[in-house]
């Protein structure tokens, strides 16, 4: 099933006016947004939504948080002219840039709430009221990118017909952040939220790919609504170091209510530092891609550098409190739409400064995978919604074929030119009551009133000279389902989004998880021949009411599952398992897995070609 994510996938661009979406989800989103109410998304003035290494994109996206008592736009009553002047940093009149108004009362006030300038003139019909304006500035230089003057005025008062004056040359203050290992500039973005008095808030972002961006402090707090600013900058490896494999994620919150000069410098003591290692069948290109918040901020996602891939690569990040972040990366470019093959990591963690970790990314055997929320408050960020719900006699399955052995790590789609097909069959006391294309999502289906058994067959096949690992996996669970009107899930899960509010009242199924880890495999996905040991986990949806687990069975072939070996299994742990067998070099070992509960619970996976031998 398809994962398509506001954390990996709100790259922005494509409109050079902008373009409103009125929904309650961000455009490409899966899921629906928090119960804080009405979302509106924005954005201008990007060369390509799908943005390539080496392409220089500037621009701006907009996001509107609207509470659900927020008061509707009303047609214009008595309005008055609002003119912007700018001037260029050379100081002539603006031609590239824009003018940016925002309502300090109410922001779903105004139609628009940009207008470019015109010979230095960008004008807004308004209403009596207090104002936000900023005037934006842009440039481009072939060395460095796009660049970007913001100037940020004092909120203003008008009571008539009214001109107010921004100029470029008031943006004194570049963002810069010192790292203590050299690096350049790769992404650049100030945030600023404006919020208004009932507690609705705009989110303005302008952002660099690469560039810089300059601004004008402000020193003076709001007089109505609140101001919170953002400075966010990912930056790699010099190409002249010959060490492209490391890379800082950098965000900060300001002062609420300021934006003080942009300057930072990073403290080795308060990054956290994450080795990522990188597993593929075939040696490509790909990129990084990282996403990361404050609750309440739009999100962080920017291209890193380029990755070899298989490979390693180090990623320092900025620490603060309820900041959280959610890695990925594609594995192969062009992106058509990024990630690209690669793994996405579908749950916000907070990373405590200090910490060292070493984070596998797309280890084999790649298999279906449930959604999972990390601990710590993520959900805040992006809730999650359990992979196997009843709400009354709805079932609801979400499962992510290709998905690698960390929990949040989900497969973000496949390369360019390889064939997908995923299938499902539900059947409910043995009997058939749907099936078809898993591709695109599986439609909730209906179960009887009573008690009964469930059967969840899931089959997912790739094509193509891309992969030559883990190319299929047949899965079959099997739970005992019943209604439990009471039931709710934990603050950070839902069950649906009704009136833009969610709902958390629906019972998670116990359905049965699978966790591989082959010992001794290398990058390429393989191992070295004659005895194997591959330790497996089995469990349960998180927040389900499981049993425990009872045994586990596994067999192993050469042949792609023409013949079988038994292997031996050997109890590790409640759940933990160790599989022994032996193949012989130049193997694709295939992977069969039974896994059982007390409550009559089982998985059973095959996964074909899960990895290699002395390849």
């Amino acid at each position: 099933m398809r994962v398509c994510r506001p954390s990996s996938l709100m790259i922005v661009g494509a409109a050079v006016a902008a373009v409103a979406t009125l929904t309650g989800a961000a455009p490409g989103s899966a899921r629906p947004l928090p119960a804080r109410g009405m979302r509106v998304t924005a954005s201008r003035v990007g060369t390509s939504r799908h943005y390539r290494l080496g392409t220089a994109r500037h621009g701006a996206r907009v996001s509107m948080h609207l509470r659900a008592d927020a008061p509707r736009i009303q047609p214009d009553a008595r309005v008055y002219t609002l003119a912007v002047t700018g001037t260029s940093p050379d100081g002539s009149p603006a031609r590239n840039g824009w003018a940016w108004v925002t309502d300090a009362s109410n922001v779903a006030g105004l139609r628009n709430i940009s207008a470019p300038f015109h010979d230095g003139v960008a004008t807004f019909r308004v209403p009596a009221g207090t104002y936000w304006v900023t005037g934006e500035f842009d440039g481009f230089a072939k060395a460095i990118g796009g660049l970007t003057h913001l100037d940020f005025l004092p909120q203003i008062q008008v009571r008539h017909n009214t001109t107010v004056h921004t100029t470029a040359r008031a943006a004194t203050s570049q963002l810069t952040i010192t790292t203590p290992r050299p690096a350049d500039p790769v992404a650049v973005r100030i945030d600023a939220i404006l919020t208004d008095r009932r507690g609705s808030a705009v989110d303005i972002q302008w952002f660099n790919v690469p560039g810089r961006i300059w601004v004008s402090p402000v020193s003076r707090k709001p007089a109505v609504g609140r101001l919170h600013a953002f400075a966010t900058e990912q930056l790699a490896a010099p190409v002249t170091s010959g060490d492209i494999r490391y890379g800082y994620n950098l965000m900060y919150a300001d002062p609420p209510g300021i934006i003080p000069p942009q300057h930072y410098v990073v403290r080795t003591a308060n990054l956290a530092v994450i080795t990522d290692r990188y597993y593929q069948d075939v040696r490509s290109t790909g990129a990084w891609l990282n996403s990361g918040a404050f609750p309440g901020e739009g999100l962080m996602a920017n291209w890193l550098s380029p990755l070899a891939l298989p490979g390693t690569q180090t990623q320092y990040f900025s620490t603060a409190p309820r900041l959280y972040w959610s890695p990925g990366y594609n594995a192969f470019l062009p992106a058509t739409e990024p990630p690209v093959g690669g793994q996405t990591d579908d749950t916000y963690r907070a990373l405590r400064a200090g910490e060292h970790q070493t984070v596998d990314w797309n280890r084999y055997p790649l298999h279906p995978q449930p959604d999972y929320l990390a601990p710590g408050g993520g959900g805040a960020i992006l809730p999650v919604r359990p992979s196997a719900i009843r709400m009354g006699n709805k079932l609801t399955l979400t499962v992510h074929p290709f998905s690698d052995n960390v929990p949040g790590h989900l497969s973000a789609g496949s390369a360019p030119g390889t064939k997908v097909t995923e299938t499902y069959q539900i059947d409910q006391n043995g009997t058939r009551i749907e099936h078809g294309s898993a591709y695109n999502g599986i439609p909730p289906v209906t179960l009887s009133g009573s008690p009964s058994v469930v059967r969840f067959t899931l089959d997912a096949t790739r094509a193509g000279r891309s992969y030559l690992l883990s190319t299929h996996s047949h899965t079959v669970w099997t739970w005992r389902s019943g209604r439990r009107p009471g039931a709710t899930v934990p603050a950070g899960w839902y069950c649906a989004f009704r009136h833009r509010r969610a709902v958390r009242r629906c019972s998670v199924q116990p359905m049965m998880t699978l966790d591989y880890q082959v010992h001794r495999l290398a990058l390429n996905g393989s191992a070295p021949p004659g005895r194997q040991l591959v330790d497996l986990t089995a469990g349960h949806l998180q927040v389900a009411r499981a049993a425990p687990v009872t045994g586990a069975k596994a067999w192993a072939s050469c042949d792609g599952g023409r013949t079988w070996q038994r292997a031996r299994v050997s109890p590790l742990g409640p759940g933990q398992f160790g599989l022994h067998f032996s193949e012989p070099s130049g193997c694709y070992v295939t992977l069969r897995v039974s896994a059982t509960d007390a409550a009559g619970g089982s998985v059973t996976e095959t996964v074909t070609r899960g990895y290699a031998t002395g390849h």
